[in-house]
């Protein structure tokens, strides 16, 4: 197994770790309804560039954000 892969028996994240053996892209959008309030979306789409174990199919992960920011 290469390093960074998740082996424990025990978790049911499975799939990597983080590690540098990713391809992702972010998708960002942001609208301000008021000067002090602005709303965010981000929207992360990650693959593995070398899938392990081989043959594996199931490798991507997608990630969705949202945030609301109020200035006072």
């Amino acid at each position: 197994m290469p390093p960074g892969w998740n082996t424990d028996p025990a978790s049911t994240a499975g799939g990597h770790g983080g590690g540098t053996n990713l391809r992702a892209h972010a998708l960002r959008l942001g609208y301000s309804l008021r000067d002090y309030l602005l709303f965010t979306t981000n929207l992360f789409l990650g693959d593995l560039l070398r899938k392990y174990p081989a043959g594996a199919t199931d490798t991507a992960s997608t990630r969705l954000q949202l945030e609301t920011t109020v200035r006072f």
